[in-house]
Order: C-alpha cells, then structure tokens, then sequence
C-alpha cells in the first residue's frame, strides 16, 4: 500500500532497444499490453490513441465506458522514460489503480490529502528520483506553491488528463480546479497531453482543447453507443407509483447485480430501507455514511454480497463491476452527460441490461429550485454582503461557522447564503473556510543556526521537528500551508499544537496566520447595490443549467428513438437500426 510507504517495487524488465534509448513504437506497445493484461492486441480505438501518444501528439479521445481507456495510458507509461503524471479526480480511484498497477509490477503512486506530509515528502522525493512510472494526483495538487516547484524538478513525458469533461462548465462534474491545468504545462517541459473522458459533446471537447492549451491535438471520438444496453422511461403521478414500478424492475432482474441512483442521501436511505423491507438484499451508498461504511458497502457490491445499492452520485466512478444488470434512476439528473455516465455502469461485460429512468412531474421543479437555491439573484447577494460587513469583527472574520451565521441573521436560505459567499469569493471580496478545512500558514523566519538557542521547552521542539519532517528547509522558508490533518500530525492534540506555534512565534522563531471556519470580509464598506460582481456571467451559467434541464426532459418525453436522441447529443449518429429502446422495441414499450 502507498501509506507504507514501500517504494522498491521492480519495473517491468523492457526490450533491450528501448533501455538503449529508442522510441517506443505501436508494437512495442502491443507486446506491452500483452505481458501486462494477456490481451493479444488493442480493441476499438486504443490502438489509434496509442499511436498518436507514441508520435508526440495532444489527443482528446472521447471513448464510451468500458473502452479501456486507463489500459492506454498504464500501457504506455512503462515504455516511456520518466514519470507519467495522471490527474484523476477521486482518491479511491487512485487507491484502486495503484494498487493494481504495483500488483502488475509497475511502479506507481499517489499524493492526495489522505498521505500525510512526510508520507507526500516521501512519495515526491521518491519521484524526483525516479522511482515511479505513475504518479496520481488530483487536480487541486496543483494549486500549491510547493507542489509546483518539485513538479519542475520531475521528467514527465506525459500528461494525462482523466475524466477531462470535468474541465467544463458544460460539462458534468465540474471542478474548477482542472480549468488552471492547462497554465502549469509549462513546468512539464513540452510534455504532450492526453486527455480522456466518457461523454463530452462538441461543446465540451473545444472547451477541453483551449483550456488545455493543447497543440493541434488529435481528436478521436469513437461512438458511444453501447448497442447491449436498453433505453427505458417509466413516467410515475407520484412517488409510490414510482417504487411500484422500480420494484417491477428490479425483480425482473434475478441475476447480476443493480444500482438505483438517487439525487439526494434521504431519498437513497429510503429507497434502500424499502426494498430491504421486501426482502431485497439492498444497502444505501452516499457521502454523508462513514469512510468505513463506504469502504464496506462498496467491497460487498463488488463481491457480490450486496447485489443492490441504492446511492447519489457519490458511488460508481472507477468501479468497473462487469454483471449489472440494471441502472435506475430514482429521479432524472440534471444533465444527459451524467445520465448517461451513470446509466452506462450497466452491461460492461457486453451482455444485455437496461437504463431505466424513472420519472414524475415534480422531477423538474426538484431541479429548478436547486438551481434558484445555488444561483441566488443579485439582491439576495447584495443582502447577504451587507450582513456580514455589519457582523464582522475588525479583521473582517465572522469566527461562527457560515451555516450558524445564516440560521442567526436570516437573509437568505442556508443554502443561498452559502452559495452567495461562493459568488463573492469569485468576486475577491469575500473568503469563506469550511469547517474541517482550518488551517495555518507557517512561515520560518530566523536562521536554522540560531533556532537552537531560542527554544525553551520540550514540546517546542517537538512540534517544531515534527513541521520539519518531510519538509525541504527552502519549502519553510517560503512559507507552508497546513491544512485539517496535517495540524493534529505535529502533536497529539490540535488546541496543543496551536499553542505551541504561537509560542515558537512569540520566540521569533517562525510567523503562523490562521485559517478559521466561517467567513472573512475581505472588502468592507462596498455599497451592496453596486457589488464588482460579473452578474451577465452568473446569468449565462443559471440559463446554461436550465437548457441542461431541457435537454433531460426532452430525452424523457420524446416520442422517437431514445438511443438516436442520445446519440445526437454527444455528436454521434445511429449507424443501423435500433432494437434497444422503449420506442423501438415494442416488448419494451409494454413493459414502460
């Protein structure tokens, strides 16, 4: 495992042409594949892909679930000389990768915040000295000072970029993190860019292109039809129609296994107690259940001992579970990409299952009101702002966290109260610490020589060792940012810890600013009426979510062809006829 850090897993033994310095070639990528998963050859477009890695080209390849696009870049990394960097957007998914690469005997790793300083310092020290041919990382690793220096002290001859549709905001599963990606190429060296992804439309794929900053890149887009799955819509007056119908499905299903996806946490406990009451062996899945519950319901699924999981978004991505035989959405999500990537964890061992997407009238005004919640209008922001310059203090900081602040004052809903703060945070006006994320930021300012002679107790120096392991002297100098975790890792208590940086800041030794949860003002005295806010931009993204609510509802009411509507969508076409959907298929259309 990475938390041992054990780094002395042995490469892959390579062809003699390629340890003497020759480029690897297709071929030798294929032999590659063959050694590592037994596959005789590529299938679909990997070959394509690999080819246009192998020559130095940017690719954008848009490739549909279960095309093997991880196998692509894990083939090519052991041929090519230095470290592969693959930014991933989720830590299990690292987890599980690393875990099966070193089990194949390729070297690899990640960094992400579940490592601790020394275990991170050692993970990247081990990098610089080439010990890895993949290193993960998600794409907020970037964000830092420190991580960027070391990176221009790595030989990366590639960049991936994974689930790259989250680079735009058209795109599911947006992270603004992976927008900035495309301004630290420059630390690479040249490297090219590979950059992978499900579902992307065409409007997707040129915001991928420019934000990558990618050279005349390839653009390979192979159909994401998956002629095995079944495209069903059930319309259901009210929620007990709709659990009569989902158990309809689901007992039609005796073998394999089934996911019933929910838009909310309630919703999947709910579902999940209601099918366990008819005697359904079933468990929920969402964010808000343990690290530990998670871990053991998603280990049961996989074995087979829960064959059904009701669960939010929250669960699916990476997992690569070939007998589902069933994917039903609870209620339709937001945008047809994320309908489509979920509904595609079904049939990846290229048997028949069926999508099914459950779907009510008040399905639509579920989505309209999180929109109104998370996008408020201007003056429930200008009033927002104006109570918190009057609740702050003198340093602009509220010290309550944000949700308490709201119930207090009561300008807004929770949720739009959070969701202006975000807007004017964007704007630089305002800053806002969740709870959990407090931090410090430790800046060493004396000598090393001299610190010695000003430490009095112990505990001092303990702490002060502690901050200094793992650390380059140059990195305390310029000054670090301990986040969470890595505050409790210089000591055993966090209010103890805090004490003793203030003393060994009281000593003149180092300087530490701290990052409280809540809300700091950062511009006090603005009139609210006329906030430096970009409101045509705000506009643009409420009216973009709402024609990704259209797009939805069109796929659920149509009266033609739902695998061709979905096809149109991502820019593909339907190359023979339809048997697979509740229009087509007059059995399905029964059973609708």
């Amino acid at each position: 495992m990475q938390t041992d850090l054990r780094f002395d897993i042995q490469p892959l033994r390579l062809p003699n042409h390629i340890q003497a310095g020759a480029h690897p070639t297709l071929q030798d990528a294929r032999a590659m594949l063959r050694q590592l998963w037994g596959y005789a050859d590529f299938r679909g477009a990997q070959a394509e892909v690999v080819e246009s890695v192998l020559g130095g080209d940017d690719v954008l390849a848009v490739l549909p679930t279960g095309a093997g696009k991880s196998a692509i870049y894990q083939t090519i990394a052991p041929l090519l000389r230095g470290t592969t960097l693959v930014v991933s957007p989720l830590i299990a998914l690292m987890l599980d990768q690393v875990d099966d690469l070193e089990g194949r005997g390729i070297p690899s790793a990640y960094i992400n915040s579940s490592l601790t300083p020394a275990e991170t310092e050692a993970t990247l020290a081990a990098a610089e000295a080439g010990h890895f041919k993949l290193l993960y990382v998600a794409p907020e690793r970037f964000e830092s000072a420190g991580f960027r220096a070391r990176l221009a002290r790595l030989h990366v001859p590639l960049l991936v970029v994974d689930e790259a549709h989250c680079i735009s905001e058209w795109g599911h599963d947006f992270r603004p993190a992976y927008t900035r990606l495309g301004t630290y190429r420059s630390l690479l060296a040249g490297a090219p860019v590979l950059a992978l992804t499900a579902t992307a439309t065409p409007e997707v794929r040129r915001d991928i292109v420019s934000v990558l900053a990618m050279h005349d890149p390839q653009v390979i887009v192979r159909g994401v039809d998956r002629p095995n799955l079944r495209w069903e819509v059930a319309h259901a007056p009210d929620p007990a129609a709709k659990m009569r119908l989902l158990l309809a499905r689901v007992r039609a299903e005796p073998l394999g296994s089934i996911i019933v996806y929910t838009e909310y946490r309630g919703d999947a406990e709910q579902v999940a107690g209601w099918l366990r009451a008819t005697g359904l062996r079933t468990a929920a899945y969402h964010a808000g259940l343990s690290a530990a519950e998670r871990r053991r319901v998603q280990q049961g699924f996989m074995a087979g001992e829960i064959p059904l999981i009701a669960a939010t978004s929250a669960f699916g991505m990476g997992i690569d579970k070939q007998d589902v035989r069933l994917v039903a959405h609870y209620a339709f999500p937001g945008t047809l990409e994320s309908y489509y990537q979920e509904a595609g964890r079904a049939g990846r061992d290229g048997d028949p299952a069926r999508c099914l997407l459950l779907h009510a009238p008040a399905d639509r005004r579920t989505h309209e009101v999180r929109i109104e919640e998370m996008h408020p209008p201007p003056e429930t922001v200008a009033r927002v702002y104006a109570a918190l310059d009057r609740a702050a203090g003198d340093d602009g900081h509220l010290p309550d966290t944000l949700a308490a602040w709201a119930r207090q004052v009561r300008v807004a809903s929770e949720g739009q109260t959070a969701a202006a703060v975000r807007i004017l945070a964007g704007a630089g006006i305002a800053f806002n610490t969740r709870r959990g994320r407090e931090g410090a930021f430790v800046r060493l300012t004396c000598a090393a020589d001299q610190i010695r002679g000003l430490l009095g107790a112990a505990a001092l120096r303990g702490v002060l060792a502690a901050l200094w392991t793992g650390r380059g002297e140059r990195d305390l100098y310029d000054g670090v940012t301990l986040r969470g975790t890595e505050v409790t890792a210089l000591g055993s208590d966090r209010a103890r810890v805090r004490r003793s940086l203030e003393q060994l800041a009281e000593c003149g030794i180092l300087e530490v600013a701290w990052e409280e949860a809540g809300c700091r003002v950062l511009r006090r005295g603005l009139d609210p009426a006329s906030l430096p806010v970009d409101w045509a931009a705000q506009m643009r993204i409420r009216n973009r979510l709402r024609t990704q609510l259209d797009q939805v509802e069109a796929y659920a009411s149509t009266e033609a062809c739902r695998r061709e509507h979905l096809l149109a969508y991502f820019g593909d076409g339907l190359r023979e006829r339809c048997d697979g959907c509740d229009r087509c298929d007059p059995g399905l259309r029964r059973a609708a």
